[in-house]
């Protein structure tokens, strides 16, 4: 079955150029504190900040962790609407229930540590989703899982590894040690899903 793609307005081009991503869409993984920086120059990447009851990395590993959360529940909406396999669908809602759980415990936790947290996904994010939401059909169905379900929980595994090696706080180091498993299973599911869906040509 041949994929179409509509051709991308000038609006997604700039947002994509913006956003340092490739025009075919290649480009999906979320974005991460970066790997190889020193605790104190990481920076928060959302849009209030941290109230200095963190360190920097903490406040910014929350921030962040907000913006995945709000990516992934949108994209998977997204995919309940879009979607044609009925496989793509039970795991989009999957998403959706436990990142909305997630999101509730780290906007509680965020709030004890008076951090504001983001409440949007990125641009970069936004840009990503606009790319994916250009595809239909069976083509749908494969980008979507393997951006937000093979890409994107990759790129969160990492920021939440470093988050339990790395974090401070107690708090925060226990909401990622906590969290982690249940990332860690999406991203099974959607390899398996992946195969099965390749399986299918």
């Amino acid at each position: 079955m041949t994929r179409r793609i509509r051709p991308l307005t000038l609006s997604v081009l700039a947002s994509l150029a913006m956003a340092g991503i490739a025009v075919d869409g290649t480009a999906v993984a979320q974005t991460t504190l970066p790997a190889s920086a020193p605790k104190p120059a990481i920076m928060a990447s959302g849009v209030a900040g941290n109230s200095g009851k963190l360190s920097a990395f903490d406040g910014a590993f929350l921030e962040q962790v907000a913006q995945n959360g709000h990516a992934e529940i949108d994209g998977a909406k997204a995919a309940l609407e879009k979607g044609t396999d009925a496989r793509v669908k039970s795991f989009a809602q999957k998403l959706i229930d436990d990142h909305t759980k997630a999101n509730t415990e780290l906007t509680a936790l965020a709030s004890s540590k008076g951090v504001e947290l983001p409440k949007a996904p990125s641009i970069g994010q936004k840009a990503k989703a606009k790319i994916l939401s250009l595809r239909d059909g069976e083509g749908y169905d494969k980008h979507f899982v393997e951006s937000i379900g093979i890409k994107a929980h990759e790129s969160s595994i990492k920021l939440f590894k470093r988050a339990v090696a790395e974090a401070t706080d107690a708090d925060v180091k226990a909401f990622a040690t906590k969290t982690l498993p249940t990332l860690e299973a999406h991203l099974k599911q959607a390899h398996d899903l992946h195969a099965s869906l390749d399986k299918k040509k």
